[in-house]
């Protein structure tokens, strides 16, 4: 049995970023391939680098 995989990674988005707004994207995009012919992915996998930036080094004592 085969399983369709998406993989996604470094978005660097915004620390503010409402990933809200992803996940419905990731909805959009499954629907239209589906109706496009292309198999909806059973596993969505998101990594690497998922805020842009941080917080600056701290030195301690």
């Amino acid at each position: 049995m085969k399983t369709s995989i998406l993989h996604i990674s470094d978005l660097h988005n915004e620390s503010t970023d409402n990933y809200d707004n992803l996940l419905q994207s990731l909805k959009d995009d499954c629907d239209k391939y589906t109706a496009e012919g292309v198999k909806k992915p059973e596993i969505i996998v998101i990594s690497g680098d998922l805020v842009k930036g941080g917080n600056a080094l701290r030195r301690y004592p």
